[in-house]
Parts: structure tokens; C-alpha cells; sequence
């Protein structure tokens, strides 16, 4: 039991920073700046922070897991773009995404099974 929330604990605070690293990008970009001033502001450096832990975290997952369920289960980051998106940033989600994320967690459960 403890290996498997050991497991989820890596795979939250992987799913956590990755999206953390896009969105403070996307946010960093809506203005009309350039991508040095980005990637150097204090925003744009907690973004890199955040992609850097990810990787050590990605490549901890892998070490104890198969790579084709490890990168199924990755394929979850996805799916969370399309809720950061609509919920963060607004966006419209279209039935035809919506599809797509549906068949994203059926790829993932039938490849974890």
C-alpha cells in the first residue's frame, strides 16, 4: 500500500509541476513581451523551477515502472491541459476535444490493464 501511494504522490506532484511550468508560460506570454524578459522574470524562472522538478520526477517514475504504462499514464498531462485551459485561461473546449479526452482515459486504462 505504501509503494502505491508513493506512486500517486510522484505522479501528482508530477502532473503538478509540468502543468504549473506550461501555464505560468502561457500567462508570462499573453502580454507583448519578449521571451528572454519572460524566461527571466521571477514567473518565467519558477516555470523553468517547475520543468526541471518534473524531469527528476518523470525520471524517478520511469525507474519503477514499464515505459508503455508510464507513458500512458503521462498521457493523463493532456488531458489536464484541456481543464487548465478552460478553467484558467477561459478557453472554449469543443465536443470534438472532448471526445479526444475521452479517448485518451480509454487509452489509458486499456494500456494500465
Amino acid at each position: 500500500m505504501r509503494n502505491q501511494l508513493t506512486q500517486l504522490a510522484l505522479w501528482m506532484a508530477y502532473f503538478a509541476t509540468d502543468i504549473y511550468g506550461h501555464t505560468a508560460f502561457k500567462a508570462l506570454g499573453e502580454g507583448n513581451r519578449d521571451t528572454l524578459s519572460i524566461v527571466f522574470s521571477v514567473g518565467g524562472m519558477s516555470a523553468v523551477a517547475a520543468w526541471a522538478v518534473s524531469a527528476l520526477l518523470w525520471i524517478t517514475i520511469l525507474s519503477g515502472s514499464k515505459l508503455l504504462q508510464a507513458s500512458s499514464v503521462g498521457a493523463i498531462t493532456y488531458i489536464l491541459m484541456v481543464a487548465a485551459a478552460a478553467f484558467v485561461f477561459k478557453e472554449p473546449v469543443a465536443p470534438r476535444q472532448l471526445l479526444g479526452v475521452g479517448l485518451i482515459l480509454a487509452g489509458v486504462y486499456f494500456v494500465t490493464q
